[in-house]
């Protein structure tokens, strides 16, 4: 449970700028638990922010926290597609697409995440 909580806080804090002709995958995800986290310590909160983003790749750090005490601690690593363009009449630049209407009209989070910049 807390690592889909840290994996959704970085993937929202990502997905909140990705144009709608560009996908994103999760490619590596580390979390270190540092203490338990129990049914009746509160409610678990997560944070992300950005440590270096790139064209394709972009480093987030995430935090995971129960009742103001820090319970996991790691990075995500996400990936990005390159969209298609075309170059001139049936020509084609390598890259993928997204369906039509994927995912763009997700753009808020349905989670407990807190997404830093």
């Amino acid at each position: 449970m807390l690592a889909t909580l840290a994996d959704t806080a970085g993937a929202y804090l990502l997905y909140r700028s990705l144009p709608p002709d560009r996908r994103m995958t999760s490619i590596e995800f580390k979390l270190n638990f540092l203490r338990p986290a129990v049914a009746d310590a509160g409610e678990l909160h997560a944070r992300a922010r950005i440590v270096k983003q790139g064209r394709q790749v972009t480093l987030c750090d995430i935090e995971v926290a129960q009742g103001g005490e820090l319970v996991a601690k790691g990075l995500f690593l996400a990936w990005y597609d390159m969209p298609l363009i075309a170059k001139a009449p049936g020509s084609f630049t390598a890259g993928m697409v997204s369906p039509p209407g994927h995912m763009q009209n997700e753009k808020t989070p349905r989670s407990s995440t807190v997404c830093d910049r």
